[in-house]
């Protein structure tokens, strides 16, 4: 009898519990073209193109067709709290079709939680294997070698929920960099701390106004320990990243759903800390970043959406040293669409 009842109540607990329960599938394909991969200036890309430095360059192309492939997963239900908890992982990997020593692969894993209708908290992990940036001569041998690193990045977001028309984010997070044996001095660790305003300006108008400032910490005199001596350079930055994005939920109805319009303007200032005097790439230098973003998203069916997009970006350099400002200074243009489809 005492078999037949904890039966009995381990039907009950799996049914319950199934009950409670559910999964979340997303599968996205993306493909966009980049007009320069490498956000190279244009005095390097007339050097690549003329192909008169070629230990300096792995390129094929500057410019590249590149798919995206993303997949997440995750679990919906209601412990140990009471209240809503998402449990997600999601991959993604970029496919370049001209320069395949780019392929990019992330890692992240989230949890949400929800602590009342209007109030939630995130986690997320991030783990990038290796990131390429381009070549560049090492201090160990005076050679060009590939200038990759991996990344760790954690960080965690609280929402409220103020009023249906209003809505703020904070994030806090921690970022660790650490560079391949030739650029050790770049290892670096960073902390940003960003808030978020949301506002519904009018039923069909939203908007979200975000202010970060981050702070990045490289220490290049521990690197190196072998040599007897190195010019260290120090590529520790303090940033001010301002954004002001609207949103039309309801730009033109199609067939029963609506196209949605996002504009997104980002400005971004990094300035270096160095006071090594040696050291005139960092010396006195600040990157000013112009970042515009413009996409179109529209239901297909139920399960299935298109978004269609336009990016740009620029950097331009002040340092005192008008060869480093003819380096860093740059262009670039990246336009595609993608498929979502939730399962």
């Amino acid at each position: 009898m005492k078999k037949i009842l904890t039966f009995i109540l381990v039907l009950i607990t799996i049914n319950t519990t199934a009950q409670n329960l559910s999964f979340l599938k997303r599968f996205e394909i993306e493909n966009y073209y980049d007009n320069n991969i490498l956000r190279l200036a244009d005095k390097t890309l007339k050097e690549f193109e003329s192909g008169s430095n070629p230990d300096k360059f792995r390129l094929k192309s500057s410019d590249d067709l590149i798919t995206a492939f993303r997949l997440d997963l995750g679990i919906k239900h209601y412990f140990p709290l009471g209240h809503t908890q998402i449990n997600k992982i999601v991959l993604k990997f970029n496919k370049y079709w001209q320069n395949d020593f780019m392929n990019e692969v992330y890692i992240r894993f989230s949890l949400q939680q929800f602590l009342s209708r209007d109030l939630n908290f995130q986690l997320n992990y991030y783990y990038y294997p290796e990131i390429y940036s381009n070549n560049f001569i090492s201090v160990l041998d005076d050679d060009y070698h590939s200038y990759t690193y991996s990344k760790n990045v954690y960080n965690a977001v609280i929402r409220w929920d103020i009023s249906k028309n209003l809505a703020i984010d904070y994030k806090f997070e921690y970022g660790q960099y650490y560079y391949n044996k030739y650029f050790t001095e770049y290892d670096s660790e960073s902390i940003k701390n960003q808030l978020d305003l949301q506002v519904k300006l009018l039923p069909n108008l939203h908007s979200t106004l975000s202010y970060a400032y981050r702070i990045s910490q490289a220490d290049a005199t521990e690197a190196y320990p072998e040599l007897s001596y190195f010019q260290p350079k120090d590529a520790s930055y303090k940033a001010n990243i301002s954004s002001f994005q609207l949103v039309v939920p309801k730009l033109i109805s199609l067939n029963k759903n609506y196209l949605q319009l996002r504009l997104k303007l980002a400005l971004e200032g990094y300035y270096y800390q160095s006071n090594l005097s040696g050291d005139s790439y960092h010396l006195n230098r600040d990157d000013n970043y112009v970042r515009l973003y413009i996409d179109l998203n529209f239901p297909l069916q139920e399960n299935l959406t298109l978004i269609t997009y336009l990016n740009s970006d620029e950097r331009r350099t002040d340092s005192p040293y008008s060869s480093v400002e003819e380096d860093k200074n740059y262009s670039r243009m990246r336009s595609g669409f993608s498929l979502i489809y939730r399962f």
